[in-house]
């Protein structure tokens, strides 16, 4: 069995919890002597570039100049076209919601879906009631995997997809280096926040929260891990909130500083409204970090029981929520051992499992 994964997610995501995923999937396949390559021609994305993986031709471009984005993204469809006739795979996964680059019907095509943020807030991103962006991805796909159930209605519902078409299967943690240093870099308690901060992640609420209790603002800072830097509009509501600017923190981070960052947080908070999964709540409790997080279907599919659960419309009961497990060293420590187990209930063996299942099942 041959296997491409495309190179749209490393065409358009430096890092993150999509491109990561299909580096893990790949990895695990070649660890069961699947024949699988990740086909990213130009790309800009910093696990490739990092890693020795088998994948063909890979060419990273720290930041594409500008204008190149459509002439580069064209080339990478021209040469993955050529390159798959030559190559003649089993099966194409498609890594994001790009066009088809081959029209050949003895290869099958699979796609994972990973949530359908813009259709269920089009307003946020001030798109037509119904805008359906995977309709072309979608086009001519044999089979479809999505990382939750709440996934998967999601998209039967916006996309009339069959059911007997789609497969949940889970993905995993990251599995840090468990040897990392384990001190705070950052020499006082914080609170953690991982990730993008705009729009449906919902930062906003977060910082109502903190801002609505003294103890927190004197006890604890806010550590911003990725996502850009603080922004000039985000300054001027921590301004407003009256919360002192030198108490949100944001920094870049690699898998050492991420991995510590979880390690000797306080507490891990995810108040995002919307999410596939959510990974990082995962990441957070396989490092024994407790977690605080939105009570969205799809991520109660992952912590399950292990985590302190709020409405993300709510900035009380965030707040309320992240005092009631702060303030308790008893709560703190019976959440980093249910986090700990519950994260040992997704593997990365048991995502490449289940994937290579679909794929034995359409060819």
């Amino acid at each position: 069995m041959k296997i491409i994964f495309d190179y749209s997610i490393f065409f358009h995501q430096k890092y993150g919890g999509i491109s990561r995923y299909f580096l893990n999937l790949h990895n695990k396949l070649l660890e069961k002597d699947v024949e699988a390559k990740i086909l990213a021609p130009l790309n800009n994305n910093i696990f490739l570039k990092n890693h020795n993986l088998n994948y063909f031709s890979g060419f990273y471009i720290k930041d594409y100049p500008r204008f190149t984005r459509k002439l580069f993204k064209e080339f990478n469809h021209i040469y993955s076209k050529l390159f798959t006739k030559i190559y003649k795979p089993n099966i194409i996964h498609k890594t994001f919601y790009e066009r088809n680059f081959s029209a050949n019907n003895s290869i099958k095509k699979i796609i994972t879906v990973y949530d359908l943020v813009h259709e269920i807030y089009f307003k946020e991103y001030n798109l037509p009631r119904d805008y359906k962006p995977k309709r072309i991805a979608l086009q001519n796909i044999d089979f479809i995997i999505c990382p939750s159930n709440k996934t998967k209605l999601d998209l039967m519902d916006f996309y009339n997809i069959p059911e007997n078409k789609i497969k949940v299967i889970y993905m995993a943690p990251h599995n840090f280096n468990k040897d990392i240093e384990n001190h705070n870099i950052f020499k006082q308690p914080y609170i953690l926040y991982v990730g993008d901060r705009k729009k449906y992640k919902n930062f906003l609420n977060f910082l109502k929260a903190y801002s609505l209790s003294k103890n927190l603002k004197k006890d604890f800072c806010i550590v911003c891990c990725g996502g850009e830097k603080i922004t000039p509009a985000e300054k001027k509501i921590i301004s407003e909130l009256n919360i002192d600017i030198s108490k949100i923190i944001q920094i870049e981070a690699d898998d050492n500083i991420l991995g510590n960052s979880y390690k000797n947080a306080s507490a891990f908070v995810f108040p995002s409204k919307y999410e596939g999964l959510g990974l990082p709540p995962l990441e957070a409790m396989s490092l024994g970090c407790p977690v605080i997080t939105s009570n969205h279907e799809a991520i109660i599919e992952a912590v399950g029981d292990a985590a302190i659960l709020f409405n993300p419309e709510e900035p009380e009961d965030i707040k309320n929520k992240i005092e009631e497990v702060l303030y308790s060293d008893e709560l703190k420590k019976k959440l980093k051992l249910l986090g700990i187990n519950r994260s040992k209930l997704f593997s990365w063996d048991k995502c490449a499992d289940e994937t290579l299942q679909v794929y034995n099942k359409i060819i």
